[in-house]
C-alpha cells in the first residue's frame, strides 16, 4: 500500500466533514495494558495519564467506514483531553479479531484527524513524529506497528478509528 505523503506518514485522505464528532457522548476510559510488550503499568501509567473518550458513532461513520472495509469492520471516535497520552504500544485488535476470526497480522487499522492539527497535538509511528495533518488525513496500523499518542495541547485531540482486514480494504 502505498503512502499518500511517505515524508508526513499520512497513508490517505478522506473529506470527514459530514462526521460530527464533538457531541458524540464520550465515555472515558483507560487504555494502562499491565502485561507482555506493552506493560505500561510498570512504566508509570495510569487510569488518569491515559484516559481517552469513546464516541457511540452515528450512521454516517458507518457508512464512512463501509466504504473503506465494504465486507467487514470495526470504528468508534476518540477524544484525548490535554494532558492524556496513550504510550508507545502495538494494537491487539482483539475486538475486531474475536468478532470476525481475522488473525492479527491480517488487520489494518486507519486513523483519521478529524481537525486540523494544533499545537501540542501529537503521533508517533515507528518512531516517526507526525503533526501538521490537516483534517480528513489519515495514518495506517499495522499489526506489528509501534505507536503513540499524546496531547500536550490545551484542546481535545480527536481521531476516528476504523479497523478492517487488509486483504479487504477498498481505497477506490
Amino acid at each position: 500500500m502505498e503512502y499518500l505523503d511517505e515524508q508526513k506518514g499520512i497513508f490517505l485522505h478522506r473529506d470527514v466533514s459530514a462526521l460530527k464528532y464533538k457531541d458524540l457522548n464520550y465515555e472515558f476510559t483507560t487504555t494502562v495494558y499491565g502485561e507482555g510488550r506493552n506493560n505500561l503499568v510498570q512504566a508509570g501509567y495510569n487510569g488518569e495519564n491515559t484516559q481517552h473518550g469513546v464516541g457511540v458513532t452515528t450512521d454516517e461513520y458507518q457508512r464512512f467506514a463501509d466504504a473503506l472495509f465494504p465486507k467487514r469492520n470495526q470504528h468508534y471516535a476518540l477524544k484525548q483531553n490535554p494532558g492524556c497520552v496513550l504510550p508507545a504500544h502495538i494494537d491487539p485488535f482483539n475486538k475486531f479479531r474475536q468478532a470476525h476470526g481475522v488473525r492479527h497480522e491480517d488487520c489494518l487499522r486507519l486513523v483519521f484527524f478529524m481537525e486540523d492539527w494544533q499545537s501540542g497535538h501529537y503521533f508517533e509511528v515507528e518512531e516517526k513524529v507526525i503533526t501538521k495533518w490537516r483534517a480528513g488525513d489519515c495514518i495506517k496500523i499495522e499489526s506489528d506497528t509501534l505507536h503513540l499518542s499524546a496531547n500536550a495541547g490545551t484542546l481535545p485531540k480527536y481521531t476516528f478509528v476504523l479497523t478492517g482486514a487488509k486483504s479487504e480494504i477498498c481505497l477506490d
